[in-house]
């Protein structure tokens, strides 16, 4: 599942950003959807749903002689906190769907825009991915447990799963407060192998010192 997401989907959505980015204006009458068509609205009303982080600010727009649409608007309230019913704004269609909104030389993008439709599949593909190696990292060391051993302790159970979930944490949230997929990988590697790098150095000095004890605890044998 991870790999489809991280080899397919995110490659898939960050094409389309490259292809929105390069995609021509719309001449007239030209019925291609890989260009930009700007069309004249009307401001029907905004909405915000929910509040903080979470709330959505929903700008609804008619377009001249056209559809309506409700549109998610994110990023900096440039024209959703400027409008009012009855202001005429642009509204800048990609493939069928309402892409951003202009009002008086500012423009605010929808949800729909597609530059950082890569972000939310990179961090669940990440995420997933951190998560089946901590889950197979576990399962081997059960597996390969003598019968004969005592019963898991923090370092062989608590430890690897802690750094597991910080691994996993660390991988979803870097794309999601960087500018790049690119910078996304690399934050996520730093932020989430350093911790994980150093459980298993403490891993391997305490598996050492068991054995130092021994050797030192050894009465030298009668000749």
């Amino acid at each position: 599942m991870s790999a489809y997401v991280l080899f397919v989907t995110v490659p898939d959505k960050r094409a389309d950003g490259r292809a929105f980015a390069t995609a021509p204006a719309c001449l007239q009458a030209d019925p291609s959807l890989e260009c930009r068509r700007p069309e004249a609205a009307t401001v029907r009303g905004t909405d915000t749903v929910g509040e903080g982080r979470s709330a959505h600010y929903w700008l609804t727009v008619t377009e001249k002689d056209g559809p309506s649409h409700r549109l998610d608007m994110i990023g900096s309230p440039k024209v959703f906190g400027a409008v009012r019913a009855g202001d005429p704004v642009t509204v800048t269609s990609w493939r069928s769907k309402v892409r951003f909104v202009e009002f008086k030389g500012a423009r605010q993008y929808t949800a729909d825009q597609p530059k950082d439709g890569y972000r939310l599949p990179l961090s669940c593909g990440l995420a997933l991915l951190a998560l089946s190696g901590t889950l197979l990292r576990l399962t081997l060391g059960w597996t390969r447990r003598p019968a004969t051993s005592p019963a898991f302790g923090y370092r062989e159970l608590i430890l690897p799963a802690v750094a597991g979930t910080w691994l996993t944490a660390a991988a979803f949230m870097a794309p999601l407060v960087t500018d790049s997929a690119q910078t996304g990988l690399l934050l996520a590697a730093a932020g989430g192998g350093g911790p994980v790098l150093v459980v298993a150095l403490w891993r391997a000095r305490m598996r050492r010192e068991p054995r130092r004890g021994r050797s030192a605890g050894r009465e030298p044998v009668a000749s």
